[in-house]
Parts: structure tokens; C-alpha cells; sequence
């Protein structure tokens, strides 16, 4: 029982280390010299870079976000085959991850949103209805011009699937996640409610 535990901690332990690496910090600083807390609306994050730094470096953030992501659930697959059942080394891992990228140490816990952690500890751990919620999340975003608003929807969405096919355990953790993503988007829903939210992209 020990060991079962100390696995769950050191895969949050592992997520939050990597969670940490923040890739829009990383391509800013390459890129122009500055960091990305200082650049845009200050988030270290994919959409932020991209609005005003380029779509290049947009990609780059993503594909380097993801790319740790992918390190740190492989890592703990290797590690932890104890936790292969239910697949617990993905669920907190993502914890951890989403953990790491919202409050890193070395930032005096002030970091991103946790938007590609989420998505991507969303859809490893369920790839089908990872991606329905990730589309649904996006459609928001795309219909209403809302980043905040598919932000938490995402989660949200994940939600049922957890409640319904899914161990009481993994929904608490993936709660824990979707709690995250409300926190971390609360002053943007507040100025969605208000009017006062930028619109970033529509369809119609």
C-alpha cells in the first residue's frame, strides 16, 4: 500500500518537474530576447506567443509543451507499471504536469493556464472522448471568440466520461484538473460575464 501511494506522489512529483519547463519562456527568450511574462497579455503560454511574437513560435511553444508532456507520461509508464490499471500514471502525472505549468517553483509559483497540459493529459488518458472535449472546447472558442470560455469547457466536458466509465479515483484527479483550469481562467470568465473579454476568433 507504501509503494502504491509513493508511485502516485512521484508521478505528480515527475509531472510537476516538467510541468515547469515553460516552452513559451524558452522560445521568447531565443526568439526576442525578452521573457514572455513581459510580452502581450503576460501569460507564458501558446496563444499569447503566437499573438505577438508569430505563428512560428506559437507552434514551437505547442510542440514543445506537448513534447514534455510525452516525456513525462513515458517516464512514468516506465517507472510505475504498478499503475498501469486504470491507467493512474496518466491521470497524475497530468495533475502534476498541469501543476508544474500553472505554479512553478523557480517563478515564484506564477505561471501559465494549463491549457495544453490538460488537453494533453485529456486525451492520452482517453483518446476518443479526449478529443471530442478538445473539439467541443475549440468550437467554443471559435464560435464565440472566448479563449476562457473552451478553456474550462474542455475539462468539463472529460468530466461525465470520467463519472460514468471511469473509477471514483480518476474522476477526483481529473476534478482536481478541471478545478485548476477554473482558477486559472477566473478573471477571464468574470470579464466574458461583464463584456468585457477580448475576442480572439470567431467562425461566425
Amino acid at each position: 500500500m507504501y509503494t502504491y501511494i509513493s508511485s502516485k506522489v512521484a508521478c505528480i512529483v515527475i509531472g510537476y518537474l516538467f510541468g515547469m519547463v515553460l516552452m513559451a519562456e524558452i522560445v521568447a527568450r531565443v526568439g526576442t530576447g525578452k521573457s514572455a511574462f513581459s510580452i502581450g497579455s503576460g501569460n507564458p503560454g501558446m496563444a499569447n506567443i503566437m499573438s505577438n511574437v508569430g505563428f512560428a513560435a506559437g507552434f514551437l511553444t505547442l510542440a514543445g509543451d506537448i513534447t514534455k508532456c510525452v516525456v513525462a507520461f513515458t517516464l512514468c509508464y516506465s517507472l510505475f507499471p504498478e499503475l498501469e490499471a486504470n491507467r493512474l500514471f496518466i491521470a497524475y502525472c497530468a495533475l502534476g504536469l498541469t501543476l508544474g505549468h500553472d505554479f512553478p517553483l523557480w517563478h515564484l509559483f506564477k505561471g501559465g493556464k494549463g491549457v495544453t497540459t490538460e488537453c494533453c493529459g485529456i486525451i492520452v488518458y482517453e483518446p476518443v472522448w479526449g478529443i471530442v472535449s478538445c473539439v467541443i472546447g475549440m468550437m467554443a472558442v471559435f464560435l464565440t471568440g472566448y479563449l476562457p470560455l473552451g478553456a474550462v469547457i474542455i475539462p468539463v466536458i472529460f468530466l461525465p466520461y470520467a463519472a460514468c466509465c471511469e473509477t471514483v479515483e480518476v474522476f477526483a484527479v481529473y476534478g482536481c484538473i478541471t478545478v485548476l483550469a477554473f482558477f486559472k481562467h477566473r478573471h477571464g470568465l468574470m470579464r466574458v460575464i461583464k463584456g468585457e473579454e477580448k475576442e480572439h476568433a470567431k467562425l461566425l
